[in-house]
């Protein structure tokens, strides 16, 4: 079993999109976080990314690709794996990557226009904050308690 990590930094470079035969996609990419250390000689650490289009995810590699760039701040959980791999000279090397579970940008350093990808067979819908989802805003039931006119005085207490 391996533990889930959280990992924050910036994309080093645009996702590369690939596709199996089979259909489904992956795309790979790095990251660089910043480590630092109370001597004030602070690291980088570079890790590279795999984010897999599951079955139940089926575009998830895909909006990936489309949605971050470089450069952007993001925050990825994930499992970290180390790959060996024998380099052209003959030595055996080890390179750590990160399997990722989820991803997205870092909302500290950004601001995000969220759009739902639609389940099977469903119409695409959009969020937006005044309207919710659909881009129509829920009418109140005609009865509902909770409903205030807007031109009424509405005391705090």
């Amino acid at each position: 079993m391996q533990t889930t990590q959280t990992f924050v930094g910036n994309l080093t470079k645009d996702f590369t999109l690939r596709y199996a035969k089979s259909g489904r996609g992956w795309a790979t990419c790095s990251i660089a976080i910043n480590k630092f250390v109370r001597d004030g000689d602070d690291k980088v650490m570079f890790l590279d990314l795999k984010v897999f289009s599951p079955e139940s995810a089926s575009r998830f590699a895909e909006n990936v690709s489309e949605s971050l760039t470089k450069g952007t701040r993001v925050t990825v959980t994930g499992k970290l794996e180390a790959e060996k791999w024998q380099g052209n000279d003959g030595v055996e090397r080890t390179s750590y990557v990160i399997v990722v579970d989820s991803i997205g940008p870092d909302l500290r350093w950004a601001s995000a226009d969220v759009s739902r990808n639609p389940r099977d067979g469903d119409a695409p819908s959009r969020y937006t904050k005044d309207q919710g989802y659909g881009g129509q805003a829920p009418a109140a039931p005609a009865n509902d308690p909770f409903t205030v006119d807007g031109n009424a005085e509405v005391s705090p207490f």
